[in-house]
């Protein structure tokens, strides 16, 4: 997988990517649904587009994090 971003294409290929939801050290792999309100940590772009969409919307959110700091290199949504 090429994300454009080397840091975390580089992880990606160390680590790997989750398929199933669940988190570790390196990435957490969620499912929202439209409206709902754990979207608050999301950038505001995706946040509008979750809290807007009508309850029958799933989508899923991928984040990776920096294995030793915890600091978030990037946030997908599907």
């Amino acid at each position: 997988m090429q994300t454009g971003i080397k840091a975390v294409d580089q992880l990606i290929s160390k680590h790997g990517i989750m398929a199933e939801f669940g988190s570790d050290t390196f990435q957490r792999r969620s499912r929202l649904t439209g409206g709902d309100e754990r979207a608050n940590g999301l950038p505001f772009c995706m946040y509008q587009k979750v809290v807007h969409a009508p309850l029958s919307h799933q989508f899923t959110v991928h984040h990776f994090y920096m294995p030793g700091n915890k600091g978030k290199l990037a946030s997908f949504f599907v």
